[in-house]
């Protein structure tokens, strides 16, 4: 996944990032700031729970500030986006979500529509322009990068 922070007056950042690959001591971090086991964390991460994104988000800052705390770290919700890698990442993603009971069917059929690669356009979508609708996986994306 790739993460992007365009802060407002700030300098853009952008990170590659999995949760299975914080170190330990990152991973306990995230659990203490959040107050969710690891593997709830993740969930909750996917699902798009902000608390969870500001603990990445906060992280991701801190290893080059290691004095940041966690109630430091504010931003608008425009100014954070998420973009999946594709390929092997989405499809690890998906079989996640898939068999995480700690997330409900709402939530994970949303999580995996926006996973789902969308359809090719039709020949009178195409023509029409075909852009993707709001509210779409990639509308926040959009509005964060615009800066």
């Amino acid at each position: 996944m790739l993460i992007t922070y365009r802060p407002a007056g700030g300098e853009p950042r952008d990170w590659s990032f999995q949760p299975r690959e914080l170190s330990s001591l990152e991973a306990e971090d995230v659990e203490d700031a959040t107050g969710y086991a690891f593997p709830l964390f993740q969930s909750q991460f996917y699902a798009g729970r902000t608390r969870a994104r500001r603990a990445v988000l906060w992280v991701l800052l801190r290893r080059e500030d290691p004095a940041l705390r966690f109630d430091d770290v504010q931003y608008g919700m425009a100014e954070l986006g998420f973009h999946w890698d594709g390929g092997t990442e989405t499809t690890e993603l998906a079989r996640q979500v898939e068999i995480d009971p700690d997330i409900d069917e709402e939530t994970r059929t949303r999580i995996l529509a926006e996973l789902s690669p969308p359809a090719p356009p039709s020949d009178g979508e195409a023509a029409a322009g075909g852009e993707a609708p709001l509210g779409s996986a990639t509308e926040p994306v959009a509005a964060a990068s615009s800066g």
